[in-house]
């Protein structure tokens, strides 16, 4: 017997869209700098899943954001050596807006595998990246390296990093939905998925993707309600899965893995 998950995923039009993806070309493009680093091989195969894709590029993008910021520590150092350490600061901090970030409340995190405390220093005093100790992180980093989704948690895919976009917050969980992917995405506080719900069924003759935020969010109430009918229901009135699937769902209904 299959849960509803696992219906949607096999009935959905788009369940392997991820697969010729702008994000997946990314992936397969830089993925090699992955294998380079002990903690981050485990993503170089990223691309047999959506979700861990997803992981992936943002462990990529921290990588390329680390190589500009010790590129511009590296090119504004002989400022530094004229006791001009305010202007460094401002030039450094120009350099740096551009880059993709996180938003961790008052903080940026350019790198996600590196501390808060870290990254709160490409903000304060960047001039000590050119310094020891701090000067060792440009090639022997391997030691600083945190997981960083266990540290900063679901709301790391709240960012320019990914495609996501943020549905509602339930405890420790945050559902993010994917436009591209047409998905929606669960994932818990250490920054793994906990379920995806796929939308639009290969039995809807047509499909309505105007409004998606609004017309998700009683769906996604529903499943964090733990309300397995009213999330069935939701997502039916809302257009997202048809009349056939329902019945799908509640011919295959498990009661011991399903919602």
């Amino acid at each position: 017997m299959k849960n509803t998950f696992d219906l949607l995923e096999q009935y959905s039009r788009f369940s392997s869209v991820y697969k010729t993806s702008e994000e997946m070309a990314f992936f397969m493009k830089h993925r090699d700098a992955l294998a380079s680093v002990e903690q981050f091989a485990y993503l170089y195969d990223a691309d047999a899943s959506d979700f861990l894709m997803i992981r992936a590029n943002i462990i990529i993008r921290s990588l390329f954001n680390k190589k500009e910021i010790e590129k511009a520590i590296k090119e504004l150092s002989p400022l530094l050596a004229k006791d001009q350490i305010t202007k460094f600061r401002v030039d450094f901090k120009e350099r740096i807006d551009k880059l993709p970030c996180y938003s961790a409340g008052k903080d940026r995190i350019y790198v996600t595998f590196f501390s808060r405390a870290i990254n709160l220093m490409y903000l304060t005093s960047p001039e000590e990246f050119n310094k020891f100790p701090f000067n060792v992180l440009e090639k022997n980093y391997s030691s600083s390296i945190i997981d960083a989704f266990d540290t900063y948690g679901a709301d790391i895919f709240d960012s320019v990093f990914t495609k996501l976009v943020k549905i509602s917050t339930n405890g420790r969980e945050i559902a993010y939905y994917h436009y591209d992917f047409k998905c929606i995405y669960i994932v818990n506080n250490q920054g793994r998925l906990d379920n995806k719900i796929y939308l639009f069924d290969e039995f809807l003759e047509e499909f309505d993707t105007t409004n998606m935020i609004e017309r998700i969010k009683p769906v996604i109430d529903a499943y964090f309600a733990n309300d397995r009918d009213e999330f069935i229901k939701k997502l039916n009135q809302n257009g997202f899965i048809s009349e056939k699937m329902v019945y799908l769902i509640a011919k295959n209904w498990n009661r011991k893995h399903d919602i």
